[in-house]
């Protein structure tokens, strides 16, 4: 959808440069970059998660694929947010998920983030309700093959 992809491009420009904000107010924390996938992701979930909404999210490994989720369990951006019953679909287990990604600009966070410290990546949300928010985060090849460069050198 159009309001999805324009939250998701400003949530780009914020996540890069509350990040690099970050690394100017708290040079011990952010000193140290990340070379993998897995830190750079467990970094993000928990530090950078906590800087942005006062908690740490969790990560998790997608079953059967090379992507990763993050989850957070009361996202503070969808606290507030009432959808309208037309864009509510019930799911197998019996909860509910919004169809409209109100979550796309926290998305759009973590795209920014990542892809300012070189890792490109798509992101894609799921917003459960009450306030449930999933990331699926996929890298790009180029990612995987430096991840394996790296592993070879080690």
């Amino acid at each position: 959808m159009e309001i999805e992809s324009r939250l998701a491009a400003i949530g780009t420009g914020v996540g890069s440069r509350t990040l690099q904000l970050a690394a100017i107010r708290d040079p011990v924390t952010y000193r140290q970059r990340q070379l993998k996938v897995e830190e750079m992701l467990s970094f993000l979930s928990q530090r950078v998660w906590a800087r942005w909404f006062g908690v740490a999210a969790s990560l998790r490994r997608s079953p059967g694929t090379e992507s990763y989720l993050i989850v957070d369990e009361n996202l503070l951006v969808t606290r507030h947010i009432h959808p309208h019953r037309d864009t509510v679909e019930q799911v197998e287990d019996g909860s509910q998920i919004c169809t409209l990604g109100y979550s796309s600009f926290v998305a759009g966070m973590i795209k920014g983030a990542m892809e300012s410290c070189g890792f490109g990546c798509k992101v894609e949300t799921g917003h459960y309700l009450p306030n449930k928010a999933v990331f699926q985060v996929t890298f790009n090849e180029q990612v995987w093959q430096r991840e394996r460069r790296i592993k070879l050198s080690n």
